[in-house]
């Protein structure tokens, strides 16, 4: 997806994805209609349409972005604490839309995917340390999934600790 450098414009698709973020708090996406969808974003409807085809649209760009940071975080050069503290940080950036996706209305889907990328990308650091290829597997999903919960406490608890603070109390768990 190409950058978008009008700030107008930039302003506008961040209240389209505020509003419905906003909405999912209280429903799924597929029963949020683009009126509601413009009137949560205080937008006209037809300004819906020229940046989204429908809420779904806006949800799945939305998440495009979010899936693409996370990759180039995992991708990147940072390993053990510092790349839980960035992990972090995404998630601190990105809060209403991680407390939204993970919650009862979130995108099931969604999560899976994140999931799976956290889990190939632990297999492969993993892999790298040299574990039994037996229990490589499992041990990645069982890091991940830790992590996971982790970060599903702290956003519920309202973030309290920093992400540096977080990624420290979770290596001190391993």
């Amino acid at each position: 997806m190409p950058e978008i450098t009008d700030r107008r414009v930039r302003r506008t698709r961040r209240l389209l994805q505020d509003g419905l973020l906003s909405l999912m708090q209280h429903k799924a996406v597929a029963d949020i209609s683009v009126k509601e969808l413009a009137e949560a974003a205080d937008v006209a409807r037809a300004t819906v349409y020229v940046h989204f085809k429908d809420p779904a649209d806006v949800l799945h760009q939305l998440e495009q972005g979010l899936y693409a940071d996370l990759e180039a975080i995992l991708s990147g050069p940072a390993r053990g604490t510092a790349l839980l503290q960035a992990v972090f940080a995404l998630a601190l950036d990105n809060r209403d839309a991680f407390e939204v996706l993970l919650g009862e209305h979130g995108d099931r889907a969604f999560v899976e995917d994140l999931r799976a990328l956290c889990v190939e990308r632990a297999a492969a650091g993993l892999r790298a340390g040299g574990i039994d290829e037996r229990v490589l597997a499992y041990k990645a999903a069982f890091l991940v999934g830790g992590h996971e919960n982790l970060l599903r406490r702290w956003l519920l608890a309202g973030c309290k600790e920093t992400p540096a603070e977080l990624a420290h109390l979770a290596g001190q768990m391993i």
